[in-house]
């Protein structure tokens, strides 16, 4: 975690990632950078470079098939919306997807305007 705290590994939530990242992409295998990613994620591994593996285990695969690009594209995607997520929040936030993210942009657009405008003293 983000504090320096430990917790375990969530198989099902990176199961989840993966195949919305893979969703509506023929020829790729959510299973296939699933292994990939866990082979390469170790006890003690930051939560924001649990992100990074699924992007990397899905880019080694990109010359194998070019949707993999895509795929990787879209876990790079939700690894930058958890991170803006958490920064307005000034704090870990629980993960939304890109469905969940659709429902909430008008509500954390407003919040960032909001908070770029008392930031900034007024001055834009």
């Amino acid at each position: 975690m983000a504090d320096g705290t430990k917790q375990l590994l969530r198989r099902a939530a990176l199961e989840a990632i993966v195949n919305e990242a893979c969703a509506g992409l023929d020829d790729v295998d959510e299973a296939l950078i699933l292994k990939e990613a866990l082979r390469n994620i170790y006890d003690g591994i930051a939560e924001k470079d649990v992100a990074t593996v699924l992007v990397m285990s899905a880019r080694t695969l990109i010359e194998q098939e070019p949707n993999y690009s895509q795929v990787s594209a879209r876990l790079l995607l939700d690894s930058l919306r958890q991170e803006v997520l958490s920064f307005l929040s000034a704090g870990p936030q629980p993960h939304i997807d890109q469905t969940g993210m659709t429902q909430l942009y008008a509500d954390y657009f407003g919040d960032y305007i909001l908070w770029r405008l008392y930031s900034s003293g007024g001055r834009t």
